[in-house]
């Protein structure tokens, strides 16, 4: 099998050959226009620091974790050349000039997914059903390096806010423990995956995403501190 473009596998071949020697008419080809699947997943993997005394699950790394997708839904399986890239686009949907890049290579697959791939002739082969994922980081920085939740102000999370009455002789003292400081805002993100030099990329239709900051884990709004005497 030649690997400079992508190939279709035909299982009933034989078949085809005793129905071309009995001069009948074949039944056309219904081929998908798109045979590959796309779509994108936003994972918030952010890093909290869970031993500072006075507080719960303090943000020291925001960060989402972004997978590309792409799944063979055919019925047949596609061996060709491997392109492996592609790109999405993220741009802000309060501010339009708020906008970030995000591009995936060979270096950005996912492992231990169902696909083969041979290194020596950069062939790659997807069965039906079987899917592609790169994945990259982002750690919510725009292309000019400005971090979004500076532009916007932080929200209460008042279902982590919490009251604490503290007793200074016959004065009653009120203290706030770890509200959680939130910001979300919505982006629209489109783009497009490439896994076969020789067929065409799979697009991702342009789509909005929730993208989250907050400056303690919400998991943890159980464990804020009790009060103090």
């Amino acid at each position: 099998m030649h690997t400079n473009s992508v190939h279709i596998l035909i299982t009933g071949f034989i078949v085809v050959l005793l129905a071309a020697s009995c001069n009948e008419n074949l039944p056309s080809r219904n081929d998908p226009k798109s045979p590959l699947n796309g779509f994108v997943e936003f994972v918030n993997t952010s890093a909290y620091d869970t031993t500072a005394p006075a507080f719960s699950s303090i943000i020291v790394n925001p960060e989402y974790t972004v997978y590309l997708h792409t799944i063979n839904t055919y019925d047949e399986t596609f061996d060709g050349v491997g392109a492996f890239n592609g790109m999405l686009e993220l741009e802000s949907v309060q501010n339009p000039k708020i906008r970030k890049t995000l591009k995936f290579d060979k270096t950005s697959l996912v492992e231990n997914r169902r696909y083969k791939f041979d290194p020596v002739t950069n062939t790659l082969t997807l069965d039906p059903g079987h899917e592609l994922v790169f994945f990259t980081k982002w750690n919510l920085h725009s292309d000019d390096n400005i971090k979004p939740d500076s532009l916007f102000p932080l929200r209460t999370d008042y279902d982590c806010f919490k009251l604490v009455y503290l007793r200074r002789g016959k004065v009653r003292a009120v203290r706030y423990w770890n509200p959680r400081k939130y910001w979300r805002e919505e982006f629209f993100v489109s783009g497009y995956l490439k896994p076969f030099l020789d067929l065409a990329a799979v697009q991702i239709p342009r789509q909005k995403v929730i993208i989250e900051y907050s400056t303690f884990n919400k998991s943890d709004c159980r464990s804020l501190p009790g009060s103090r005497n």
